[in-house]
C-alpha cells in the first residue's frame, strides 16, 4: 500500500485495520483498531492497475515515436 500510515495519528497505536466493501463510493478505509478513528480512505487497487497499464501504453507509444524520428 503506497503512503502506508504505520500508526494512528490520534492515539499513536499501531493496530490499524483496513475495512473494505463499504457502502458508498469509497473502496475502503484505514481505521485505528484502538480508538476506532478514521485515518484515511484506501484507493481501489483496480485503479492503480489501470493507471499502470495506461502509463505503460503511453511509454510504449512514445518509445515507438522516438524510434521513427
Amino acid at each position: 500500500m503506497p503512503n502506508f500510515t504505520k500508526q494512528c495519528p490520534y492515539c499513536k497505536n499501531s493496530n490499524l485495520i483496513e475495512k473494505t466493501n463499504l457502502p458508498g463510493m469509497h473502496f475502503g478505509a484505514l481505521v485505528c483498531g484502538e480508538c476506532d478513528r478514521h485515518i484515511k480512505w484506501l484507493p481501489d487497487p483496480r485503479i492503480d492497475k489501470q493507471y499502470e497499464e495506461r502509463r505503460q501504453s503511453i511509454d510504449n507509444l512514445l518509445n515507438r515515436e522516438s524510434v521513427k524520428a
